[in-house]
């Protein structure tokens, strides 16, 4: 904390600076940096909505789509499978016995808008 404060303050300071403006003292900053704080969780939870949300419409939209997925975690007969072609993780039920590193195709099997959640199955 200590290091980005200072890192904060040299920075407003130029920027004040060059636009002939005054600087902040160090209370307001700790305030601004405060306030900035709070905040990041809810732009990161934004954010992340949003990317689901489009994941979910652009498979929605392309309804036909065919992927790969690799197989990172087995618990039984699911599967945690990574899906690189749309930054996605999801988990599947395998019916056949897959090994960590498989190569497995996908289709979508149901999309929830609303939920922001895509199923996939195995083809």
């Amino acid at each position: 904390m200590a290091h980005r404060f200072r890192y904060l303050r040299s920075i407003q300071r130029l920027i004040r600076f060059i636009n002939d403006l005054p600087t902040l003292n160090d209370a307001q900053l700790k305030e601004r940096i405060k306030i900035i704080n709070v905040a990041m969780p809810k732009v990161n939870k934004a954010t992340r909505q949003s990317i689901e949300h489009f994941k979910c419409l652009y498979l929605k939209q392309n309804n036909s789509w065919h992927g790969k997925g690799v197989v990172v975690e087995l618990h039984g007969d699911k599967a945690t499978v990574l899906i690189p072609q749309i930054a996605m993780m999801t988990q599947i039920k395998l019916s056949s016995n897959a090994k960590l590193e498989d190569e497995i195709k996908l289709k979508v099997s149901s999309i929830n808008l609303v939920a922001r959640s895509i199923d996939f199955k195995p083809l």
